[in-house]
């Protein structure tokens, strides 16, 4: 009986500790999900022939905080010769459809907020 006594309270305290892990995660996939969108992104507009003066100005327009959209351009500038062997031009019309989409919802969102 003793032994029954003392299990109990174990699965609500490691379903605890399993749901508090699982936000760190999702905290910590948001934070770093800009500077991948910004990496995945240049990759694409460079396969399709952007230049990176025209890549910064359709930056300058999603991200409001242009400060931190210099710092990842900068950082996704370094990896783009490493990585751009590895896109297909498939994978880069599949990147360019979702700047395109998150563009548009940028300008929705400004005029929203404008509103």
């Amino acid at each position: 009986m003793k032994g029954r006594e003392n299990t109990a309270p174990r699965l609500p305290m490691m379903m605890m500790i399993m749901m508090m892990m699982m936000m760190m995660m999702m905290m910590m996939i948001l934070i770093s999900m800009d500077g991948f969108l910004i990496i995945d992104l240049y990759l694409g507009a460079r396969l399709n022939g952007l230049k990176a003066n025209e890549f910064i100005a359709m930056c300058a327009h999603v991200y409001s905080n242009k400060r931190f959209c210099r710092k990842s351009l900068l950082s996704s500038l370094e990896l783009a010769p490493k990585c751009d062997s590895m896109f297909s031009s498939l994978q880069a019309k599949y990147l360019l459809y979702v700047w395109s989409t998150i563009t548009i919802a940028a300008k929705e969102s400004t005029q929203w907020r404008q509103k």
